[in-house]
């Protein structure tokens, strides 16, 4: 069974860098261009449009980018491409890495006077093999591998080197690398799975992340308003990463002295979704005064309804990028609990997060006035106004004179 296994490795392993071959030849064959002026920036991501809001990392910000800042900026055209399934989409057990690069190439190949701006590594890679001048802002949890890793993908030795390459050929190769904090920056460059140093690479602006939708709550019946229950709220995969393994410690050690009701809804599904039940159902026997509620899935507007009933938002993350459920817990002025890690920091801009590791003086804390801290935090330093000043100023440097 050993030998077939390391059989079927190194075939798998043999056809990702036969197609990894391809997508570098065909890149390198294109015609590039040698404009040195910028009239449009194409923004272009292997992701869906997601104008209903809901979604995370690079749908929804390259959604939020249309959306505020719409098909022109003076006299710059913007334009946006999204996922546009091709014959590589489909390649196997790397197929979004082919799949994106090999979109970016036919979707921007024939180009002039153009600069692109892209929230996925795929995409990335293939403007890179295009000496296209682009922007690779990275909503990954860490390094790529890191990533697939945490949400327990089974990695080849041939598909760990190609995917270390193709990252590090990104980071080497762009304008510029930004990312969504600056704690996932630090934590980027910290990881073991890093494929570049910091000092490898040219960093753009820190590109916090804002919310473009305003759902409409709408109720769910089987989860009713409980004004006597101290409610608790997580929306987050149930991974490593996220670290909702970690917050059955929490309440244990909080049940242990509060003796009032105290609820928890949980909304996500993952790997370690039979480790995370098992630990909260032991809690649930343990404590007569502590309910529990998961949700593998719900839609955008039911997580809004669960929100709004609650009083508390609470993921303690081990590797943190910039969660829009947390701005979309500030933003409905709700007392937010994080880890303190990464891009968790970032939210802290008026001591309005409290953070797990000073849990023990959670009891003293105002919910309410931490909520309504949070709700300001917002409007003054993550607002779509804030985002809007920031991707123009990506885009200026971007149409600047251009270098080689």
């Amino acid at each position: 069974m050993k030998v077939n296994n390391h059989l079927i490795d190194t075939l798998v392993g043999l056809k990702n860098i036969f197609i990894l071959i391809y997508i570098i030849f065909r890149g390198k064959i294109a015609r590039k261009s040698k404009d040195h002026v910028v009239k449009k920036i194409h923004t272009i991501s292997y992701r869906n449009f997601a104008p209903e809001g809901g979604k995370g990392g690079g749908a929804a910000v390259q959604s939020c980018q249309e959306i505020l800042l719409g098909d022109k900026y003076g006299d710059i055209q913007l334009k946006y491409t999204y996922l546009k399934l091709n014959k590589f989409s489909n390649s196997g057990s790397l197929k979004e890495l082919w799949g994106s690069a090999y979109s970016a190439i036919v979707n921007s190949e024939n180009e002039k006077n153009s600069a692109y701006i892209t929230h996925d590594y795929g995409t990335a890679f293939g403007l890179a093999l295009l000496n296209k001048r682009f922007v690779y802002i990275s909503h990954l949890q860490g390094p790529r591998l890191e990533e697939k890793t945490n949400f327990g993908d089974y990695l080849p030795f041939f598909n760990k080197r190609i995917i270390y390459f193709c990252e590090k050929y990104v980071f080497k190769k762009a304008f510029y690398v930004c990312f969504p904090s600056e704690g996932a920056k630090k934590q980027y460059f910290l990881s073991k799975y890093a494929s570049v140093t910091e000092d490898e690479v040219r960093l753009g602006p820190v590109l916090h992340n804002t919310l473009y939708v305003e759902p409409i709550p709408k109720s769910i019946s089987d989860i009713p308003i409980k004004k006597d229950v101290l409610t608790f709220y997580t929306v987050g995969t149930l991974t490593f990463a996220k670290g909702v393994d970690r917050i059955p410690l929490f309440f244990d050690i909080y049940l242990n002295q509060y003796e009032g009701k105290v609820r928890w809804i949980l909304i996500g599904d993952g790997v370690m979704k039979n480790e995370i039940l098992d630990k909260v159902n032991m809690l649930v026997n343990k404590y007569k005064n502590f309910e529990f509620m998961h949700i593998e899935k719900c839609n955008y507007e039911e997580v809004a309804y669960i929100s709004s009933i609650s009083n508390i938002y609470i993921l303690l993350h081990r590797i943190s990028i910039f969660d829009l459920s947390t701005l979309e817990a500030m933003k409905r002025a709700k007392c937010v609990i994080l880890s303190k890690v990464g891009g968790n920091l970032d939210f802290n801009v008026c001591d309005n997060i409290f953070f797990y590791e000073e849990y023990s003086s959670l009891f003293d804390i105002d919910i309410v006035k931490l909520g309504e801290n949070n709700k300001r935090a917002y409007e003054k330093y993550f607002s779509n106004e804030n985002f809007i000043y920031k991707y123009t100023k990506l885009i200026d440097d971007l149409v600047g004179e251009y270098k080689k």
